[in-house]
């Protein structure tokens, strides 16, 4: 494998990932054939769970790494850092050819849609690299004992909680300090409900994106869990973790989450215990999406910063990373799919890798998602404040859609931030 980017020899590389959720396996692999090929370099491999309070102050100073990632409540501001002239263009890299394939690109081995949402102005500033599912988490071993059967309608779930709540368990439980989940859920329902135009529009900083109707009939829908006392009791001040443990002690029987609740809740859950994701029921019948529809996105971010000592290392790193031997032992360690095309052909199909599989292939085109968390972060942290209040009771839906709107409007109309339309 030859060198693209004319790295130095000799020269150290620097890498700060996301830590938490997912074993590091698969970047110390890439960095141990990025050593095989630069025999007289050094590389320093930094785990960090909260990635902004690490890198925000060394972005600042003109000090980053030469390769970092990002994800989740540890994500980086990737429309304000690409914006700065912080992060460097991807594009040669994509255009580059792939480490499997020479006669591919980069680009081309990567499955479709992974480079939209990370894609500003025009120009491509990271590479998302797990390809997530964010459904609706039940737990199968405890409906397997009651005879349970997970509702395809919202009519269906109201029904079958009543029932939960009834035999002493918690019908719901979220994380309190990290509501993307949850708002995804209600996202899926009313994109289910009328259509991917919902999500565009919400990207798009549209006037009347979080009022329209299938958006306040979603956020009505989720309010029932509040009115009829559904909700584990102190969940809203849980962390993701400590919500995460008590849905796997069984203490509730659903929680929304991303693909790798799983993976990350490996070494916590209980002999015995079996989880099990699935689509987000739909609000009644007349829906402009099938039951089997899902909010599936590449994220987990690798970006190379413009200041780096080394960014043409980083940049040969990141095609490294890009190989389907990598992204192979990402999915085999983590039980998650990867953004490289066929990279988990051949792997075992059970587990949560298997289920994921198996929700994407019966979603077929029924696919959407959103991006403006990575856009606007500042819009992404205003409605995780909104929807907490809604989620305790302390606002209506329809105040909360008002409020939602409030803050897409805010980001929308300051003309000190670039916005970035789908």
């Amino acid at each position: 494998m030859d060198s693209l980017f004319e790295v130095p020899a000799n020269a150290s590389l620097e890498v700060v990932a996301h830590k938490a959720g997912y074993d590091d396996a698969f970047i110390r692999l890439a960095e141990s054939i990025y050593q095989e090929r630069f025999p007289g370099s050094e590389v320093l491999h930094t785990g960090v769970n909260d990635v902004p309070a690490a890198l925000e102050p060394r972005f600042v100073a003109g000090n980053p790494p030469d390769l970092a990632s990002s994800s989740g409540l540890a994500m980086m501001d990737l429309g304000r850092l690409s914006h700065e002239g912080q992060l460097t263009d991807l594009t040669p890299l994509l255009e580059s050819p792939s480490v499997d394939d020479p006669s591919r690109t980069v680009a081309e081995s990567l499955l479709p849609g992974t480079l939209e949402m990370t894609t500003f102005g025009g120009r491509c500033y990271a590479i998302n690299y797990a390809y997530k599912v964010f459904d609706l988490f039940h737990a199968k071993s405890i409906f397997d004992e009651h005879g349970w059967e997970y509702p395809r309608t919202w009519e269906g779930m109201l029904e079958l909680c009543a029932e939960i709540k009834s035999a002493g368990i918690a019908p719901w439980t979220y994380a309190g300090d990290f509501l993307a989940p949850l708002f995804r859920v209600l996202l899926s329902m009313a994109t289910k409900l009328a259509g991917p135009h919902i999500v565009r529009d919400i990207d798009n900083l549209e006037p009347h994106a979080w009022r329209a109707d299938a958006v306040v009939a979603a956020a009505e829908a989720m309010y029932e869990l509040v009115r009829r006392d559904y909700i584990l009791p102190g969940t809203s001040r849980m962390t993701y973790m400590e919500a995460q443990e008590q849905f796997v002690r069984g203490k509730a029987a659903f929680i929304p989450c991303g693909s790798w609740l799983e993976s990350e809740m490996r070494g916590i859950t209980p002999a015995g215990f079996e989880m099990r994701l699935a689509p987000v029921p739909s609000i009644g019948t007349a829906n402009a999406l099938p039951y089997e529809a899902v909010m599936a996105v590449a994220g987990e971010p690798f970006m190379v910063p413009t200041k780096a000592k080394n960014p043409n290392g980083g940049l040969e790193l990141l095609r490294i990373i890009t190989s389907r031997q990598v992204a192979r032992t990402f999915s085999g360690s983590t039980e998650e799919l990867s953004v490289v095309a066929g990279a988990a052909d051949g792997l075992p199909p059970g587990g949560s890798l298997g289920v994921v599989r198996d929700v994407i292939e019966r979603a077929g085109e029924n696919t959407f998602a959103i991006g403006f968390h990575l856009r606007y972060r500042d819009l992404y942290k205003g409605l995780g404040r909104v929807t907490a209040e809604l989620m305790t009771g302390d606002i209506t839906p329809r105040e909360w859609s008002i409020r939602c709107q409030r803050e897409s409007d805010l980001i929308a109309a300051d003309p000190t931030i670039a916005k970035y339309p789908r």
